[in-house]
């Protein structure tokens, strides 16, 4: 294994921004493995036009989760509660056949054209996730079990080299969803934790991250973001790259990022 001074070489000696081992091209996304070796970085064309980086945690790292704030109105986040260019699915308007490999036309242009519209002003992962957190002491106005952001929360508890992590946005979690065979392959924690995979293998395991059905009638494989959809509703990508939503007392996957731009 590679010692801490390697790892640092490899990376031009940025414990944070560095990454090792090949890169790869998929999909119109390059994907590389960050220096700690507990995240793959993707970059990506990201919906204000600029060419971003986000470090997506491994398997061991996600959760399922209740998001919370049901009934509360959350003054700063805007209601992002339309649909894409050219549907709700995260290329266009068809979804994404179960148990098969990504399409090909899911690319970041062609997800850049059906969404970058529509979600341009959203604010970054880390911006919506510390209004949630002012949140996370908050109970809940309709399940009372439920206080604060139970979602947010659990990515923040997350760290890479010391920083805490965020939930994505949503446009964030299509190019997670686009990216999500290729993540699984370079991801050294799948195979030990086969439930929280992100692609399309994940065909009967629970939680369901993965492209798969539903289980014991909670659509877990429905991957929560920290970007609004309403008062009650939080956006989601869903098992067939359907980018709608959900109540916020129902579970979703919970899947941990850093942004590194």
């Amino acid at each position: 294994m590679l010692n801490r001074e390697l790892l640092l070489a490899a990376g031009g000696g940025d414990p944070l921004n560095g990454v090792i081992g090949p890169a790869y091209d998929y999909h119109g996304f390059k994907l590389q493995r960050h220096i700690s070796d507990l995240a793959t970085v993707i970059t990506y064309k990201a919906a204000d036009g600029a060419t971003k980086r986000m470090a997506v945690l491994d398997a061991k790292f996600r959760s399922v989760q209740q998001f919370g704030t049901y009934g509360i109105n959350v003054p700063g986040l805007a209601n992002f509660n339309t649909q894409g260019k050219n549907g709700w699915y995260i290329a266009g308007d068809s979804s994404i056949p179960n148990m098969q490999p990504m399409p090909d036309s899911v690319t970041n242009d062609a997800i850049f054209t059906n969404w970058a519209d529509t979600l341009k002003t959203d604010k970054t992962a880390k911006a919506n996730c510390d209004i949630w957190m002012f949140y996370n002491d908050k109970e809940d106005k309709l399940v009372q079990s439920i206080k604060g952001v139970p979602a947010v929360a659990w990515c923040r508890a997350q760290t890479l080299v010391g920083k805490p992590c965020d939930l994505g946005n949503l446009y964030q979690n299509i190019v997670i969803f686009a990216c999500g065979d290729k993540l699984d392959e370079m991801d050294k924690t799948a195979s030990e934790y086969p439930n929280l995979r992100l692609g399309y293998t994940s065909t009967t395991a629970w939680p369901g991250f993965g492209r798969c059905q539903k289980y014991n009638g909670q659509r877990t494989d429905r991957r929560f973001s920290s970007t609004e959809y309403a008062t009650n509703s939080e956006r989601v990508v869903g098992y067939g790259g359907n980018c709608g939503s959900i109540f916020k007392y129902n579970l979703g996957a919970v899947v941990p990022i850093l942004e590194l731009d």
